[in-house]
């Protein structure tokens, strides 16, 4: 990441709601430092979809099957949506390590 500008110890480069995460400078030295990325909003979406799960909403077209966070899909599924691996979706999907991000128990 390129910095536009000298930052401070701690200080907050970027913070972007919409994507849910914000970026933080750390000085490691002089001539060093670092950018955490924190992802926010994670809890408020898991509990939301608990919520969904609980209502055992009747399938339709079109119907919401998970809400994940953009970073998570990202890394996770964006490789299998452009290589059209749909197999390997319903399996990350179905995989009781990712249940909390579906909105329905029953994929």
């Amino acid at each position: 990441m390129k910095l536009d500008r000298p930052y401070r110890h701690g200080e907050v480069i970027e913070d972007d709601p919409v994507r849910g995460f914000r970026r933080i400078w750390f000085d490691i030295d002089d001539d060093y430092g670092v950018v955490k990325t924190e992802y926010y909003a994670t809890n408020e979406l898991l509990d939301k979809n608990a919520a969904e799960r609980a209502e055992n909403q009747k399938w339709g077209e079109f119907g919401k099957v998970a809400s994940i966070p953009l970073n998570i899909l990202y890394r996770d599924l964006l490789p299998a949506i452009r290589s059209g691996d749909d197999a390997f979706i319903q399996r990350w999907l179905q995989n009781s390590d990712n249940a909390k991000w579906r909105t329905r128990d029953k994929i």
